[in-house]
Parts: C-alpha cells; sequence; structure tokens
C-alpha cells in the first residue's frame, strides 16, 4: 500500500493527489514543506536555481550521475534525464522529493527545458506510485501568475487486446 491509514495528517498526500508537480510562490511556505516531507523520510534533491550551467552541474551531483550513468555533468538530453527519473533508479527508500527553487528563472531561460522537466516528473510519477514509491515536485516561483500548462497530459489509451484491432 503506498498510503497507510493515516494519509489524511500526511504532508505527501496532498503533494499527490492532484499530480506529483507542486507551485510555490512564498519562499517559507516552500521550506516548511521540505521540512515536513523530510520528517517523512523522503530523499530531498533541492536546487536553487541562479544559471543553467550551475543547474546541469548541481542536477548531476544531487541525481549522482557519474555513479549512475558512468558521465558527470548530464548534458541536457532529455531521454538522458527520463531515465534518470524512471522508478527504481534513485536509491531513496521510495521517496524522492525534487524541489527546485526560482524556477522561473530557468523557464525563463529555456521553456522547452522547463516544461519538459515538470512534464517528466509528472509521468514519472505515475510510475512510481505503481511500485508503492514516490515522486513528488516542490516548484517555487517568484511569479505569482506562473503556468506551465498540459504537465502530464495523457489521451485515453486503447486496452492491449484491442490496440492492433482496426
Amino acid at each position: 500500500m503506498v498510503f497507510s491509514s493515516d494519509w489524511k495528517k500526511r504532508t505527501d498526500f496532498p503533494l499527490l493527489q492532484n499530480g506529483a508537480v507542486n507551485l510555490f510562490y512564498r519562499k517559507s511556505v516552500f521550506e516548511g514543506v521540505i521540512a515536513d516531507l523530510e520528517k517523512l523520510d523522503y530523499r530531498i534533491v533541492k536546487i536553487v536555481y541562479t544559471d543553467m550551467a550551475a543547474f546541469r552541474e548541481e542536477l548531476s551531483s544531487k541525481l549522482e550521475w557519474k555513479k549512475r550513468f558512468g558521465y558527470h555533468p548530464w548534458t541536457g538530453n532529455l531521454d538522458a534525464l527520463n531515465d534518470g527519473l524512471c522508478p527504481g533508479e534513485l536509491e531513496n527508500g521510495g521517496k524522492t522529493a525534487i524541489c527546485i527553487e526560482d524556477f522561473d528563472r530557468l523557464y525563463q531561460e529555456d521553456d522547452k527545458l522547463g516544461f519538459a522537466l515538470l512534464d517528466m516528473i509528472e509521468s514519472n510519477s505515475r510510475q512510481w506510485l505503481l511500485f508503492g514509491e514516490r515522486l513528488i515536485a516542490l516548484i517555487q516561483t517568484n511569479d505569482r501568475d506562473f503556468q506551465c500548462e498540459g504537465v502530464g497530459s495523457n489521451s485515453a489509451h486503447w486496452n492491449q487486446k484491442e490496440a492492433s484491432v482496426k
């Protein structure tokens, strides 16, 4: 079971209830939720965005890129990043929170990467849940009007028995 009977008291349940990507404006609220997740033994992958080179370096370090993939830092390849977020790939006891502060700066610099990152976290989070694990994103932005539409969007899929029948 992913959540026990005390789910109403847990910080992580509402963070996954409507999707894994959660936006924060106030840094104090962002930091408070991170502290609450630490109490639940989440592995916290926190990055403060300053510039793209520093982001790649810090992301690579925190996701143990060299140990897991044999090179450092992450080069920006989105397929590789997606692989790095797959369930079972992070040594964390099944609970990870990726926390990015000043995300609006990353998004302004490269909106395609920003969207792709959030989309991958959302999609991979659903996969993690299938294995009884949790992946959550806490995204702090200084833009109160920030939106990123369509993150994790899926269309309806045909069942496996009829998928190839036309």
